[in-house]
């Protein structure tokens, strides 16, 4: 699943930019920029300037995945 991949990918490496998470995930940066809209619309990420990271939210979640 996309947003878990996403989530992971925060989770370990923290505060980044949609194109090197599209890197990590391995995925289109449209694709990514499409999940990342969808965790932001649910409070799992925040965006911090342009680059994204996990809330305390979705740290909790990441934690339970």
């Amino acid at each position: 699943d996309r947003q878990k991949t996403i989530m992971k990918i925060l989770a370990s490496q923290g505060l980044l930019g949609v194109s090197k998470i599209s890197q990590f995930a391995e995925m289109p940066v449209s694709s990514c920029s499409n999940e990342l809209a969808k965790l932001q619309e649910a409070n799992i990420v925040e965006m911090v300037g342009k680059k994204r990271q996990l809330t305390d939210y979705g740290k909790k979640i990441c934690q339970q995945i």
